[in-house]
């Protein structure tokens, strides 16, 4: 009944994502979604909703046990949930694997696949012609010199840009692979991320949230270029993309959106609340204002501003930018913009620990609001 039941593919969303309006019911009924299709959620910064929810597959990639979060942090969007999908082995029980973004709309089969063929969303364009990159590409806003080094360095290859003129230009992350494919992707990719932090976001390049996505999907553009090159066969998905239509809030876009004033270099994790009782035989020190700071080789200070308060880690040789605090959607004691809080937290004190855990005191009631830190700059 369903020539591509070995292949499974990832529908990546950050917010809501409407079923009923991206399968079209005469190709796929609620039996194939369930079977061969995963609704893939990210980002903690926003509630997930899955319309009319048939009890489809849904993963977290925030609650899987193999867990990166500067990927989502730093933007790297749909590249996050290729390696994510990698390093927790979610795609070993599949022939092939494929990933797609909510907004697109599928109204033809999925192909049949072999080992020797990748699905792609084609632009129908030549990733390089007569010798140059196509607009695309976006050749002036991204170091496409670096992937192709980075591509050649990991590989042991010896392409220049010469080697890809006419072959096919697909973006937009949207592609299925055979499995044996998709490792040979994935470990170049986890070394490639890392490589292009913090210098691709960085003038002169872009600088806003969401430029590595765009980034990391010229690589896997220029990636796909080359099998094809080395003899893959590429299909075309012939998905239709419908981002007016579908797509929720895309930040990514926009330099002056409210998410760029966060520091990308600290996370904080949501772990619970404890009384007061056990607060009290912790060793902690209270954060204070910007204009009373303590001696301390890395301390944290705060600032209210604009009726919001902020917090910022001071260390001798650098000044964060503000702390996102991610606060789960069914705790409604604070304002929050999004899944962050945004209070002006007069009701509370502020504390870290010497493993630079924060907390949150409530002056009035018996809690402590906990959060983990993980601090991460390269």
């Amino acid at each position: 009944m369903y020539p591509f039941m070995n292949t499974h593919v990832f529908v990546i969303y950050h917010n809501t994502v409407k079923p009923d309006s991206i399968f079209n019911p005469k190709v796929y009924d609620t039996d194939s979604i369930k079977k061969n299709i995963t609704f893939f959620g990210v980002n903690e910064l926003y509630e997930k909703n899955i319309v009319n929810d048939k009890g489809y597959n849904s993963i977290y990639e925030y609650d899987l046990v193999k867990y990166n979060p500067f990927l989502q942090k730093r933007g790297y969007m749909e590249t996050s949930v290729y390696l994510h999908t990698y390093w927790n082995n979610l795609y070993k029980e599949y022939d092939n694997i494929g990933f797609c973004q909510y907004d697109m709309v599928h109204s033809n089969p999925l192909p049949t696949l072999n080992q020797n063929t990748i699905v792609v969303q084609s632009t129908t364009k030549s990733i390089v012609a007569h010798n140059k990159w196509h607009n695309m590409m976006c050749p002036k806003f991204r170091n496409l010199q670096f992937i192709l080094d980075s591509y050649n360095k990991f590989f042991k290859t010896k392409y220049i840009i010469t080697d890809l003129n006419g072959l096919p230009l697909s973006l937009w992350q949207t592609n299925i692979y055979p499995i044996q494919i998709f490792e040979k992707l994935c470990k170049w990719l986890e070394v490639f991320v890392d490589e292009i932090y913090p210098w691709s976001i960085e003038e002169p390049y872009e600088t806003h949230w969401g430029v590595m996505g765009g980034f990391t999907e010229r690589a896997i553009a220029l990636f796909n270029a080359i099998e094809k090159k080395i003899g893959i066969i590429t299909i075309a998905w012939r998905l239709e993309h419908r981002p007016r239509i579908l797509a929720v809030e895309r930040f990514q876009y926009n330099p002056k959106h409210w998410i760029n004033q966060f520091d990308l270099n600290i996370y904080t994790k949501f772990d619970g609340t404890i009384s007061k009782d056990s607060f009290n035989t912790l060793k902690t020190i209270e954060v204070k204002d910007s204009d009373n700071v303590p001696p301390k080789n890395i301390y944290y200070i705060k600032s209210k501003i604009v009726k919001t308060t902020h917090i910022y880690r001071i260390s001798p040789n650098k000044t964060s930018k503000s702390i996102i605090l991610y606060i789960p959607e069914n705790i409604k004691q604070f304002k929050k913009r999004y899944q962050a809080i945004q209070d002006s937290l007069d009701n509370y004190r502020i504390h870290y620990d010497k493993s630079e855990n924060i907390y949150l005191e409530s002056i009035s009631e018996n809690i402590i609001y906990v959060w983990n830190t993980i601090i991460k700059y390269t």
